[in-house]
């Protein structure tokens, strides 16, 4: 798993790529999203180039996003493929807790505060 961070209208964009499907990988993205997420910003999940998601990986997303739901949430980007991420995360029947989009743009918008 390779990762990369930036801010971007005052949220922080996580982006992450390669697999994320052994316990120390979904450790590592665990870590990754306490410290941006945790931290105040609110935080968008690229995860266009991601290969693989296992089922702790998908825990941490889940545990993520109920810990940071009050400031607008994680979001995820998962491009226009839709494929790996969307599969796994149906499989684990998550969609009602994981916000996912099509674009930086749109998990932007969808994470803005709420005036």
């Amino acid at each position: 798993m390779l990762t990369s961070h930036r801010y971007v209208d005052g949220a922080a964009v996580l982006t992450v790529s390669g697999a994320i499907d052994s316990p120390a990988s979904a450790r590592e993205l665990d870590r990754l999203l306490g410290r941006h997420g945790d931290g105040g910003d609110r935080l968008v999940l690229d995860m266009v180039e991601v290969t693989a998601l296992g089922p702790a990986a998908l825990a941490a997303l889940a545990g993520a996003a109920s810990r940071i739901e009050y400031r607008g949430g994680l979001v995820i980007v998962i491009g226009e493929r839709h494929d790996v991420v969307l599969r796994a995360v149906e499989k684990a029947q998550l969609l009602a807790i994981l916000r996912l989009f099509d674009s930086v743009e749109h998990a932007l918008a969808a994470a803005a505060p709420r005036l």
